[in-house]
Formats: structure tokens, sequence, C-alpha cells
């Protein structure tokens, strides 16, 4: 689902308010970013450290989104 909303995106164009209103309390933000924690996506590797979805801010809109590997 988080590949979705990237690919489409759906989220550009949104405010700060309304991308958290959609996508529920990030876990981390700063000015310019917001993060949303999506847990594991399914890999054949080891990785064990929780992905994220990262939203791009500026004048309090959503510019870029991504997926971030942690």
């Amino acid at each position: 689902m988080a590949d979705d909303l990237v690919d489409s995106k759906w989220l550009i164009g949104l405010t700060r308010s309304q991308a958290i209103d959609l996508l529920g309390k990030p876990y981390r933000g700063w000015d310019n970013t917001i993060r949303f924690d999506i847990g594991d996506r399914p890999t054949m590797g080891l990785d064990l450290d929780p992905d994220e979805l990262v939203l791009e801010l500026k004048d309090e809109k959503v510019v870029n989104c991504y997926l971030n590997e942690t």
C-alpha cells in the first residue's frame, strides 16, 4: 500500500494536517519532513529494521514522498 501511495503521487499537494489526518500520527517529524513507520516490507534479506514513509514539505504542503529503508 505504501508503494502505491508513493507511485501514484497522490499525497503530493496535501497540507501537513491533511496528510496526518489521512495517515495517522507520524512517529517523527521535523520542520520540513514527517515520517511514518510502515513496518517491515517483505524482503529476502535479514533486514530487521522497519521502513518508513517520508513526506517532504515546503510551505506546509507535501512536495515529495518516498520510502526509506532503515
